[in-house]
């Protein structure tokens, strides 16, 4: 076999260092944007939040839910802790994962949307030929058809062609871009977003340095969000069985980034700010104010101790007292929160327990005080508490927009029908064939409308 030095040349361009890398560069990008490598990827991070959702996540839930989990299941559990299942979405994988099916949806509809800007949208989809159509029409008259069908023109030397509906073409890509857009927004989500629950009575404030009960912070959320809360007034009502029928609140708060705001907010409902919202949740419970006067004569100390609606129950450390109290909230006090006129007061069932003493039962009405070792406790008042949950999340801004606009390229792509039309003079009349990637009956059907005008006949 002989080889020419064309040849030698043309082998030594391709084995050049720069063609090769060209070559390799191609490669990868027609690996990264094929449609398999999406699925591929897509599957993976499905897969990856189904698992998210089933197993429990150890920032997503309770401590304590999470250790009985534990102990219910410990080999499962050991499992999951060894294999990083149980905290998917600050591990290094994820984020990857996640990147990377953004980055090949990105590519894919990058790609497309260059080509489409450069030549505009090709006839793509099923081919419907009509054969040649005898008629006696001018290219004028044959135009004119076209364009009373709302078919924009272009000609040449070879014909005309016809086009309309480009806009459904722009569909796909849209929505490609949107879902990006979309993959982006949850990975900020996952990364920024902070959810901070704190109990709060009324006449109580809260300050991000306080600490909150529960916390969720993503991998990159800031420590602190310079968030203040005060609640002004809360209010309660019942229905007649003792449900709750609405909790509200009239509340003041100020975040770093917006003046202060005053405003109402109630039960399973929001109040936003520019960076923080403010959520006033199911869980309430009545909230005693307590104040303990020390026998030396130094000054009161007071603060709420909160009963939850479902067990008035709860524990607290009275300081410099020494001593750890057991309390109980008895009688009408869902009455006494809606403000409802009753025969008996509330009170509380104090145990208290001190250093080397056994423990001492006392009752404690509504205004009343009692003496203890070392000072006397007095129950002040008895307000209403509720759960309220700090939250800011910077991706969801992202998320709206990228699932606005893949709604808007979807409905674009399912509804606006692109459609092409080539017409070409033939010998004894026209050449004419279609092209539609769908619909393609209702296409068949208007291009026999177009024949029959072609031909000159009457609709």
């Amino acid at each position: 076999m002989l080889v020419t030095s064309a040849s030698q040349r043309k082998l030594k361009r391709l084995r050049s260092p720069g063609q090769l890398a060209l070559r390799l560069g191609n490669g990868l990008l027609r690996a990264a944007t094929s449609r398999r490598t999406a699925l591929l990827l897509m599957g993976l991070f499905l897969a990856c939040l189904l698992l998210q959702a089933l197993l429990p996540q150890q920032d997503a839930v309770p401590r304590l839910q999470y250790a009985l989990w534990e102990a219910r299941y410990p080999w499962l559990a050991r499992l999951v802790d060894l294999l990083g299942l149980n905290r998917i979405a600050s591990t290094w994988w994820f984020w990857g994962l996640g990147f990377a099916l953004a980055g090949s949806l990105a590519l894919s509809a990058g790609r497309r949307a260059v080509a489409m800007i450069r030549s505009g949208p090709s006839p793509r989809g099923s081919q419907i030929a009509l054969g040649v159509v005898p008629s006696g029409e001018s290219l004028g008259e044959v135009t004119a058809v076209l364009r009373h069908r709302g078919y924009a023109i272009s000609g040449s030397q070879e014909g005309i062609m016809g086009h309309k509906g480009t806009l459904g073409s722009w569909g796909s890509l849209l929505f490609h871009g949107g879902l990006v857009l979309l993959f982006l927004g949850v990975l900020v989500s996952s990364a920024t977003r902070f959810r901070g629950f704190v109990e709060l009575a009324s006449g109580q404030a809260f300050q991000e340095s306080n600490g909150y009960l529960v916390e969720r912070r993503g991998v990159l959320s800031p420590r602190g969000l310079d968030f203040s809360a005060t609640v002004v007034e809360m209010g309660v009502a019942f229905w007649p069985d003792d449900t709750v029928k609405d909790i509200w609140a009239q509340v003041v708060v100020q975040d770093e980034e917006s003046p202060v705001v005053e405003g109402m907010v109630r039960r399973n409902q929001s109040l936003r700010l520019q960076g923080t919202v403010l959520n006033l949740g199911s869980p309430f419970g009545a909230a005693a104010l307590l104040r303990y006067i020390p026998s030396d004569g130094s000054g009161p100390l007071q603060g709420y101790v909160h009963f939850p609606a479902e067990s008035p129950q709860n524990r607290f450390t009275i300081p410099g007292a020494g001593l750890g109290v057991e309390a109980e909230l008895l009688g009408p006090w869902r009455q006494a929160l809606e403000g409802t006129p009753s025969s008996s007061p509330p009170s509380l069932r104090l145990t208290l327990g001190g250093e080397g003493g056994a423990p001492a039962p006392h009752e404690l009405g509504l205004g009343q005080s009692v003496a203890i070792a070392g000072g006397e406790l007095a129950f002040d008042s008895l307000k209403p508490w509720a759960l309220f949950m700090v939250s800011r999340d910077r991706g969801l801004a992202i998320m709206i927009l990228g699932g606005t606009i893949a709604l808007v390229g979807l409905a674009l792509a399912l509804f606006v029908f692109p459609r092409w039309i080539s017409i070409r003079p033939a010998e004894g009349g026209w050449q004419v064939t279609g092209q539609t990637p769908w619909a393609v009956s209702s296409f068949q059907a208007e291009m026999r409308r177009i024949r029959v005008q072609i031909e000159g006949s009457k609709l």
